[in-house]
Formats: C-alpha cells, sequence, structure tokens
C-alpha cells in the first residue's frame, strides 16, 4: 500500500487530465481501490490536483490513527513490564509520526518542499 500513495502522490502533483482521476489512478499498483476511493468523495469531482492529494493522504492516514489506538489500548490494559515498555516506545515514536508528521505533509501539499514527502515515509 505505501506505493499506492506515493505513486498518487506523486501523479497528482503532476497530472491534469480531462479525468484526473481515471488518467492518476491508472499509474498505480491498485488501479480499482484508487478510482473507488476518490470517486467516492463527492468534493473529488470538483477538485484540483492538490485537492486530490489531500483527499488521498487523508484516506491513506485514517488507518494510522487506529493502529496508534490500539497500541495505546494494549499500553493500558497490560501487566508486562517489558511490553509496556515496548508499547510506551512505539506509541511515542508512531505517535509523533501521526500527529505532527502527516498533518504537517498534509498542510504542505501544493508547497515547493519535501515536507509531504516526509511525513508519508515517517509511517511507512
Amino acid at each position: 500500500m505505501p506505493l499506492l500513495f506515493s505513486s498518487v502522490l506523486f501523479t497528482l502533483t503532476y497530472c491534469s487530465l480531462a479525468d484526473l482521476i481515471a488518467d492518476t489512478c491508472k499509474k498505480t499498483e491498485y488501479l480499482d481501490f484508487c478510482i473507488s476511493t476518490l470517486r467516492s468523495n463527492p468534493d473529488s469531482k470538483a477538485a484540483d490536483v492538490e485537492g486530490l492529494v489531500r483527499m488521498i493522504l487523508k484516506v491513506a492516514f485514517a488507518r494510522p490513527n487506529a493502529t496508534l489506538n490500539q497500541v495505546n489500548d494494549l499500553l493500558r490494559k497490560t501487566e508486562d513490564r517489558g511490553l509496556k515498555q515496548s508499547l510506551a516506545i512505539c506509541v511515542s515514536l508512531y505517535g509523533d509520526a501521526v500527529n505532527f508528521d502527516i498533518p504537517r505533509a498534509i498542510q504542505s501539499v501544493g508547497k515547493d518542499n519535501f515536507t509531504a514527502r516526509t511525513g508519508t515515509n515517517a509511517l511507512f
């Protein structure tokens, strides 16, 4: 899946053909998933390239939030000291990516810098 989102991010940035969604998704590994994800959002019909990038990033990063919540639940429930330490490290490092790097990546779409790419790489 990381390849899908990297491909979409790259191609959406440079593609401006008539059917932006279909033309962009043809270049990804998961054509059907890409098209259905973007077309399921009613805002995608009027979206420009940057809007589509933001949409796919938000979808891509919905799962990491759920994962972080699950790790936090495990941390609260475990009584094993070693596991608790490992989970705390995981929450700290993964949490930084989910809470700081990813939102910065989404905000950076359309700007001439590499923050968006760095934020996505932090997660994968």
